[in-house]
Order: structure tokens, then C-alpha cells, then sequence
């Protein structure tokens, strides 16, 4: 039976698997290319990451899905609103793809990679029922954009910005996390969001 709930997940679970395929297959081929074939290395992974942005969200709209709860309630699936914020979101990284004008030094597969898996961070705390998830949503989409800032290696600034969102979403992170296992540990129960709204 939780086999057949988990099939609910298909569109994240397509997503996480497609952007593990997409990093292998920018790790293993990118040394395959000289320099000056680098940026058109850069749009075959752009490419592949916008259709598999798009199936996706295709997968979304195809997946009938109701109200529900999934895998012992750690997921929440509320079907409008997640559309409608998935929409938003893929509409803004493909513009963002196409419209930003990347230096060529950083027009590296390694980008659209790191931008996949903040999409993901983001999806896992849309879904997110409870608050350890929620927790591991939003560290791996700060992870991921640490990277982002600290990709310019040669601009003092952008290392400078970099280190500061570590040292301040670490302090962020640890309070969240002291508050959290205090339930965690306390009242595993209240763990769960609706149950902790209905606690209150």
C-alpha cells in the first residue's frame, strides 16, 4: 500500500532521477570537449534541463492528484497551490536560462545543475508534512546556492557574499534546529504541521 502512494511522487521522483542523469552525463562528457567547445556543451545541458523541466510539469498536470497524505503523512500534497507555484517557478528559470547573460568563464554545466537541485529543495519543502523535512528542503537549497555565489572564484566579492550567507543561515539553521528537536524528541507527534497547528 505504501508502494502505491509513493507512485504519487512519480513527477519529483522523474525530476531527481533526471537531474542525476543530467550531472552524470555533464561529469563524463564535459572533458570530452575542448575550450572553445565548452558553451556549446553549456546549451546541449540547458537544452535537456528545459525538457525535462517541461515533462515535469507535464507529469504534474497529467498526475491526478487530491488533497492527500503520503508515506506515514511525512508528505502533504495540496494539488492547486503546488501547481500553481510550480508553474511560477518553471517559467522563471527557463526566462532565467535564456534572458541572463553569463560571463563565459561561467558557462559551466555545473550552474544549471546547482539550479536543479535548489528546484528541488523547494519542491521537497512544498511537500514537506513535517519539520525534519522541511529542515533537509531548505538545506539543500542553500547548499546548492552557496555554490552559486562562490562561483566566480576570482571576484573578492562574490566570496565575501558567499561566506557571509554560510555563517548567517548556519546560525538561522542551528536555532531552527535546536527548536525542532526539542519536538522531535519531546513530542515526536507534534512534529507534523497539521497536528502542531491543531495543538496550539
Amino acid at each position: 500500500m505504501r508502494i502505491l502512494e509513493l507512485a504519487n511522487l512519480a513527477p519529483e521522483s522523474f525530476y531527481l532521477f533526471g537531474t542525476l542523469l543530467l550531472l552524470l552525463f555533464g561529469a563524463f562528457r564535459s572533458g570530452s570537449y575542448q575550450n572553445t567547445n565548452l558553451p556549446r556543451f553549456f546549451n546541449v545541458i540547458r537544452l535537456g534541463y528545459v525538457s525535462m523541466l517541461l515533462t515535469y510539469y507535464i507529469l504534474l498536470l497529467n498526475n491526478s492528484r487530491n488533497d492527500m497524505f503520503l508515506a506515514y503523512s511525512f508528505f502533504h500534497i495540496t494539488p492547486v497551490f503546488s501547481l500553481w507555484i510550480q508553474l511560477v517557478t518553471v517559467l522563471f528559470i527557463i526566462l532565467m536560462l535564456f534572458t541572463f547573460k553569463l560571463p563565459a568563464s561561467l558557462k559551466n554545466f555545473e550552474i544549471i545543475i546547482l539550479i536543479a537541485i535548489v528546484h528541488l529543495g523547494m519542491t521537497l519543502m512544498l511537500l514537506s508534512n513535517h519539520f525534519l523535512l522541511l529542515y533537509l528542503g531548505l538545506e539543500l537549497q542553500t547548499l546548492a546556492i552557496y555554490v552559486i555565489l562562490a562561483l566566480n572564484r576570482h571576484s573578492v566579492l562574490t566570496l565575501e557574499a558567499a561566506i557571509k550567507y554560510i555563517v548567517l543561515s548556519a546560525m538561522a539553521g542551528g536555532v531552527y534546529f535546536a527548536r525542532g528537536s526539542f519536538y522531535l524528541f519531546s513530542k515526536p507527534a507534534q512534529c507534523f504541521f497539521l497536528i502542531f497547528n491543531c495543538c496550539r
